[in-house]
């Protein structure tokens, strides 16, 4: 056995900050604002967003309004727990600051008496907001003295004013922490990772930020000493994945630093490793999928309505004749791998076997929405066969159902919440990769829906899956369901 306390990774050369880690129920949240610069007015105003998850989080369409204009463009994502900066002129505060990834222009103006923003996400849903002033009891220093608008905790709500304060550095930290944590951290030169084990659950959250962490079933939680450990019990298990590095990518020029606070126990046989690199998992799609195990694999390359499942499981379907074969494919890495287009009542049907263990499922397919749902909702692939008996569905919704071309999977009508409904809404026309995940082992967060890669939606399922072999060895639909799902739209 082997504890481990702290474990931080520093390069020589690369300046970096540390953040706090407290979970919050928001998802984006205001941060600090510069409204009223003390030079050059006209082209130093910024905004600053903070992602308070350990995830990242696509905010593609999201706009701020009120006193500003700004629309988010496609494929912006804030990392997990990361800083995101608006500007009015993004070139100017990049020149001036060195900071790169600075988004704007935006339209309008801070006004310095004063002014409310707003931030909503692409389904116009109110996210969060700020009505900031110039006197009473907000911070006097932020307007015009070189400081700006700042929260003091970033996760506190937006709306109060004694959450905000000026900032103690002249021109503000756009990217960056506003200020020091209460324990007293101070990143060190280069720093890259900050591993502190001081938060609970199967997440190691990295202090910087940049590389969040999974226990393995071998790492656990341990009592006793100062602050938080985790113990490694031996086995292949017993270690923390935390993650691939600053753009996937732990290469290193100057050297590299790694300093761990252990407590070793050893039996007296076997070496472990303290940090190390993992093999090169599988490059392309398929490869990637099939490595990981999956209790079925449809690639839906078939050129006959006979449909195969690229696992061993040989949990085979068939295609309605009006099922259209052969179409141009989804995955972009695999452009030779055709997709089935599926509309009206055609679909796959593959006959019925247990696909829900103790730990949930993952369900994972593309598509591209030829049409959007007009009445209830359409199937996408899922088991349900009545209105009672749902237990891996995932379905496109129209508008009798809440925002039109939102992801919903439903989880079974004795569960508490049954279904959970994504934040962003397909459009026709584009294609998208879907993950939907559901872990009842952990008692939060244990639903997610991933679009493109980023957590889209999180949140808690209750109630357990039903006992195998009961209600969850149903067939397998793939475009209309059994039930009252119906829609059109291309899959892969």
């Amino acid at each position: 056995m082997m504890y481990m306390k702290k474990l931080l990774l520093t390069l020589p050369v690369f300046a970096a900050c540390a953040a706090p880690q407290l979970r919050a129920d928001a998802v984006v949240a205001f941060n600090e604002v510069m409204y009223h610069p003390s030079t050059n007015e006209t082209a130093m105003e910024w905004v600053e967003l903070r992602n308070l998850l350990a995830m990242d989080i696509d905010i593609s369409e999201w706009s701020i309004s009120g006193a500003i204009n700004y629309t988010f463009p496609q494929n912006t994502v804030i990392r997990g727990r990361g800083y995101l900066v608006v500007a009015i002129s993004p070139s100017t505060l990049a020149g001036s600051t060195g900071l790169s990834g600075v988004l704007g222009p935006f339209t309008g103006r801070l006004g310095n008496n004063g002014e409310t923003l707003t931030l909503k996400n692409n389904s116009g849903r109110l996210i969060d907001e700020l009505s900031y002033e110039a006197e009473d009891e907000w911070p006097v220093a932020a307007d015009g003295s070189g400081a700006s608008l700042a929260k003091r905790d970033p996760d506190s709500a937006s709306g109060s004013a004694g959450n905000w304060t000026a900032s103690e550095q002249p021109g503000g930290t756009p990217g960056a922490v506003n200020f020091n944590t209460a324990t007293g951290f101070v990143a060190p030169a280069g720093l890259v990772s900050y591993w502190t084990f001081n938060e609970g659950g199967t997440t190691a959250l990295d202090q910087s930020g940049q590389n969040h962490g999974t226990l393995g079933a071998g790492a656990t939680r341990a009592t006793g000493g100062i602050g938080g450990r985790i113990a490694f019990n031996g086995t292949a298990t017993a270690s923390v994945a935390v993650g691939q590095g600053v753009g996937n990518n732990f290469a290193v020029s100057n050297g590299l630093t790694i300093e761990a606070v252990m407590q070793p126990n050893w039996n007296g046989t076997g070496t472990a490793a303290i940090f190390g690199k993992i093999p090169t998992q599988p490059t392309n799609y398929t490869g990637a999928v099939q490595a990981s195990g999956p209790v079925a694999y449809w690639r839906l390359n078939d050129t006959t309505t006979a449909i195969a499942d690229s696992t061993a499981n040989a949990r085979n379907g068939t295609a309605t004749a009006g099922v259209q074969l052969s179409q141009p494919g989804l995955v972009p890495s695999e452009p030779s791998n055709n997709a089935i287009r599926v509309g009206g009542s055609d679909r796959v049907l593959i006959p019925g076997f247990e696909k829900i263990g103790a730990g949930g499922y993952t369900v994972e397919y593309w598509v591209k929405p030829n049409a959007l749902p007009t009445g209830c909702c359409q199937n996408l692939v899922g088991d349900g066969e009545s209105g009672g008996d749902y237990y891996m569905m995932n379905y496109i919704l129209g508008p009798q159902q809440g925002v039109v071309g939102a992801i919903r999977p439903h989880f079974g009508p004795g569960n508490s919440p049954v279904s959970l409904n994504s934040a962003s809404a397909l459009q026709v026309g584009n294609t998208y990769h879907i993950v939907t995940t559901w872990d009842p082992t952990k008692t939060s967060d244990n639903a997610v829906i991933y679009i493109n890669g980023v957590a889209d939606q999180m949140g808690t399922i209750s109630r357990n899956v039903p006992a195998a072999g009961t209600t969850g060895a149903n067939p397998v639909y793939i475009g209309k369901g059994q039930s009252r799902h119906d829609g059109r739209q291309q899959h892969h």
